[in-house]
Order: C-alpha cells, then structure tokens, then sequence
C-alpha cells in the first residue's frame, strides 16, 4: 500500500526491544514527510515548542529521522526518505 508516494510499512518487532522509549510501548507510528526537509521540519516544530529529538543510528540508510512524543508519551517519528535527501 502507498500513500502519497511513500510505502505503509506495517514492521513487528520482539516484545523486549526498548528502541521506542521504554519496553511497554511495541508500536510507533511513522509519518513520512514528503515536502519539508527533516531539519526544516524540526525547526517549525520547536517554534511550536514541540521537541524532537534526532539521532542518527536511527537512518540505517533510509534515511532521516526524528522523534516526538503525542500528550500521553507515545512516540511519533517522522521520516524524510533517503530518495528526498539525494
């Protein structure tokens, strides 16, 4: 399935993997972002006082991400794929 020119990825990960902020949390939703550069787009939302926070052993070579969390500390990461950053 694809959705504005960007794959829907549905992945399972091991239930003790802690790479989403602690080991309760096994899902995160992944926005990726099509018009707006990742540094564009996390410069916008610090403007809006919204942190996110960017690390760069997430990319494994698809590219860049960054991370913020919705009211309640669910993870959300944003992704500009490799192909945009080319």
């Amino acid at each position: 399935m694809r959705q504005d020119a960007l794959p829907v990825v549905l992945a399972l990960f091991k239930h003790d993997i802690d790479c989403f902020g602690r080991l309760q949390q096994q899902w995160i939703i992944n926005l990726g972002i099509l018009h707006l550069n990742i540094d564009a787009m996390t410069k916008r939302l610090e403007a809006a006082a919204i942190t996110a926070e960017t690390r760069t052993e997430w990319a494994f070579g698809a590219g860049c991400f960054a991370r913020i969390c919705d009211p309640k500390g669910n993870p959300i990461e944003l992704w500009e794929p490799a192909a945009a950053t080319d």
